[in-house]
């Protein structure tokens, strides 16, 4: 009898430690819809006085709806539904998302995993780096506080703080964010990244540097795609060591060479001295085109004075064939009611071209200047710069000059063409060739009509004298006739094509209203651009 007790002892503990032994290395259920496996498993062990769990060692699984943990080892407090595992850990979801970590504590009710040290997220072509992520399986959704790296493609954020969104394919960076690539440095306080599209959007100022040097600033953020090159910047300024760049809101694809900005736009050429500001602007870099319109507005620093430059459109086409030679012919272009201002000569025309191979500033549709009390019409005018200061003007067909004396009359030159020559910026004589006529009224001591003088002489010279009409000299055979103030006929005290046009001329206000009127404009419907006229 007491060798069968003995006998069946022996095959209820070999049953036990069979059953055992089935229970470690298959699956068990929990009520919380946990089941889990191991190598081996030791039950009702208490840590610290607490309540029991159960411990699990070698190939350790746990598995919570969609999420399932890998781990050497594991804690299982199955009253409080917890879980903690560490040794070769790894997370998986159900999308195939992969979490490594040294060690994890997981809530099983709250379901959140609060994974720490050497973290690493993968995820399709996405990786992410930190030493502490609490991670809401429920919302696929991870919350890092110190020091997280965000690595997709070419692209690589970090920040102090911040969380990834699976579910919507959103990571989001706060302090001290930074993103790195090969085309530019970018770094802000706020960065919401969309990992499907790649669209990083950035909110308060932002710093972004180029590889090649040129950075962008912004006071309010904006958004740039790193796919398709596409960017958007509010209150933003662009500096390269040729140029700076500032407009309310600026838009661009890098692919295509393409730019435009609008509101208080403001251009600086450093190497120029010259300042354009507008509503609106574009830049299309593979043609070499910037327009600026929307009350444009040139100003240009020439020898300690400002020239001003007002018309409905203002252009600049850079010379594609010649690249960085003596050869290259940069061009800048006015059209439709082009005015100038400075202080000893003002200006109007229909457009303009300045050439920088030669200098040269073209007038076309018969423009109109001043220079002080003369006023000079012509075809068209050129005027030519040499080294920032004015040189000479050029007077072309039907040229003509009109002073006011002090009496009223009117002192008229014409000829075919005209040049003006300049000194220190300014006129110092005129060369009238081919064609010329003078009508000229004498003055006496007291400044009474002594009589009118007219004369016609192929060469005329007009001598200025603190920029005003001084003398006038007559060469190559002058023919004329004098008129005593008796003998004066008002028909004959204008030269045929007299248009005196001083209403017509420009003042300063014109031009510095335009300061006030572009901060207004931005607020309003974009015009339409002004249609270039081909001569």
């Amino acid at each position: 009898m007491r060798l069968a007790c003995i006998r069946i002892n022996k095959i209820l503990i070999s049953c036990l430690i069979a059953t055992l032994g089935f229970y470690v290395v298959t699956w068990a259920k929990h009520k919380n819809k946990v089941t889990y496996k191991a190598e081996k498993l030791e039950g009702g062990e208490k840590e610290n006085g607490q309540e029991p769990y159960k411990k699990l060692t070698g190939h350790v699984v746990f598995v919570h709806e969609d999420f399932t943990i890998y781990a050497d080892s594991a804690q299982y407090y199955d009253q409080k539904g917890i879980v903690k595992a560490a040794g070769n850990l790894q997370m998986v979801d159900r999308e195939g998302g992969i979490m490594v970590a040294k060690r994890v504590t997981y809530d099983i009710n709250k379901k959140i995993a609060q994974l720490r040290d050497s973290i690493s997220y993968q995820q399709d072509t996405l990786s992410f780096y930190t030493d502490e992520l609490d991670y809401e399986v429920k919302n696929k959704k991870g919350y890092f506080r110190n020091g997280g790296t965000l690595i997709q493609g070419n692209d690589e954020i970090s920040s102090e703080s911040g969380y990834y969104d699976e579910k919507n394919k959103l990571a989001v960076f706060y302090r001290q964010v930074e993103l790195n690539n090969q085309e530019y440095d970018l770094k802000t306080d706020t960065l919401r990244y969309y990992t499907k599209t790649k669209l990083a959007v950035f909110k308060g100022n932002t710093k972004i540097v180029g590889k090649e040097g040129e950075t962008i600033t912004t006071q309010e953020g904006g958004e740039y795609n790193t796919e398709s090159k596409e960017g958007l910047f509010r209150k933003a300024r662009v500096e390269t060591n040729k140029y700076s760049i500032y407009a309310n809101l600026m838009k661009g694809n890098r692919d295509k060479n393409y730019y435009s900005a609008s509101g208080q736009v403001e251009l600086v050429s450093k190497e120029h001295k010259s300042t354009i500001t507008g509503d609106y602007s574009y830049y299309a870099q593979d043609k070499g085109i910037a327009e600026i319109y929307g009350n444009p507005l040139l100003q240009r620093i020439i020898e300690g004075d400002t020239l001003y430059m007002i018309a409905d459109t203002l252009q600049s086409i850079e010379d594609k064939r010649q690249q960085e030679t003596e050869l290259q012919d940069n061009v800048i272009l006015a059209y439709n009611n082009v005015k100038i201002y400075k202080s000893n000569l003002q200006g109007k025309a229909d457009s303009m071209a300045y050439h920088t191979l030669d200098s040269t500033i073209y007038f076309y549709n018969k423009p109109v200047f001043w220079n002080y009390d003369s006023q000079i019409t012509a075809d068209s005018i050129n005027i030519v710069l040499n080294k920032e200061s004015l040189e000479k003007m050029c007077i072309n067909t039907d040229a003509f000059i009109i002073s006011e004396d002090t009496l009223g009359n009117y002192n008229q030159v014409k000829g075919r063409e005209m040049i003006a020559y300049f000194q220190e910026n300014k006129m110092s004589y005129i060369d009238i060739l081919g064609n010329g006529e003078s009508l000229y009224f004498a003055l006496g001591d007291s400044l009474d009509l002594v009589g009118m003088n007219y004369i016609r002489c192929s060469h005329m010279r007009i001598d200025m004298k603190n920029e005003a009409l001084s003398k006038i000299s007559f060469f190559v055979q002058p023919t004329g006739v004098f008129y005593p103030p008796h003998k004066m006929v008002e028909d004959e005290k204008q030269l045929p094509g007299f248009i005196w046009r001083i209403a017509e001329k420009p003042t300063i206000e014109e031009f510095l209203s335009r300061k006030n009127v572009i901060s207004k404009a931005s607020k309003k419907k974009q015009p339409k651009r002004a249609k270039r006229i081909r001569k």
